[in-house]
């Protein structure tokens, strides 16, 4: 369920307006070069705040019009910077890489991190009030279809703003703002 949830979100972020955001994503798919197309609104990131998961999403092209790579993870649990693992308890990343067809159509096979440990997030700067993010990541994944195909994502680096979904919460999150100062003491009289 989880990878059909990320693969509408992922296939969803990308669409034909390639607009001069400023969003960025980059890695290595086992060596190869993966630089994302700029998001519209410079989003390279959706934040669920019902349920804490960040969502980062970059798309590749391949073949103008024909052919695009994805990588989308998700974040569990998200509380703002630091190193978020695919190892824990609970795994707190999901990672995927899949390529896509100009409809949109997922192609398999699918590469997930569900059995895989050793990737990582992290996230090196964030804004709560510009809402602008940054950071590193890799991971390794399986195919879908055969347990023994991988694909090894490295290198990998982030840049851009994150959208709010789910619950709007105002002030922004996780900054000194979010918490309001002790309401006064009343004086005693004696």
């Amino acid at each position: 369920m989880r990878k059909l949830v990320l693969a509408v979100i992922v296939v969803a972020a990308c669409s034909d307006r390639t607009g001069p955001g400023g969003s960025n994503m980059t890695a290595l798919v086992n060596g190869a070069r993966f630089t994302s197309v700029p998001a519209p609104d410079d989003h390279v990131a959706l934040l669920d705040t019902f349920n804490m998961s960040l969502s980062l999403l970059g798309t590749h092209v391949i073949s103008p019009g024909m052919l695009y790579e994805s990588i989308g993870l998700t974040l569990s649990d998200y509380h703002g910077i630091g190193r978020y693992s695919t190892c824990g308890t609970p795994s707190s990343v999901f990672g995927t890489y899949f390529k896509q067809n100009e409809q949109d159509t997922a192609l398999g096979p699918f590469f997930t991190t569900d059995s895989v440990c050793g990737g990582e997030v992290d996230i090196q700067t964030y804004d709560p009030i510009s809402r602008n993010v940054s950071g590193t990541f890799h991971f390794a994944a399986v195919s879908d279809l055969s347990r023994t195909d991988t694909v090894q994502v490295t290198e990998g680096q982030f840049s851009g703003k994150i959208a709010i979904a789910g619950l709007i919460i105002d002030p922004p999150l996780f900054g000194p703002e979010t918490i309001p100062p002790p309401p006064p003491r009343p004086t005693q009289r004696r």
